[in-house]
Parts: C-alpha cells; structure tokens; sequence
C-alpha cells in the first residue's frame, strides 16, 4: 500500500487543486492521485463481474431511496 498512501497534506493536495481547476479542466469521471488520472484498479482482486457490480448499484440505490 507505500505507492499509494499519502499525508493528509498530500491527499488533499488533489481535490483542493481539482475543486479550484477551471471548468473546462482537467477533466470528470476520472480517478485522480497525485494531479493526474489513474487506474480505478490497484488490485486485481479488486475486480469483480459487470453482474457484481449491478447488484452492488441497485442495492446502494435502494438503501439510499434512489
């Protein structure tokens, strides 16, 4: 987990700079570490089915009256 844990200095680095960027940058949708777009996945067992991932959805849905 060294590569990716970070000072809460340096975690809020990213969103302060994100919160601040002109409308028409960087860009949304993204994941972002250290100012720039990265993998949404660190882990490979962190991957699961399109299936799995619809399940979790509506469930989340359906707990927040969505």
């Amino acid at each position: 987990m060294k590569p990716i844990l970070r000072s809460p200095k340096e975690g809020a680095d990213t969103i302060v700079w994100l919160a601040t960027a002109p409308a028409t940058q960087p860009g949304s949708g993204k994941f972002w570490h250290d100012r720039r777009p990265s993998g949404e996945r660190w882990f490979a067992w962190t991957r699961e089915s399109g299936a799995a991932g619809e399940r979790l959805w509506d469930w989340a849905a359906a707990q927040t009256g969505c």
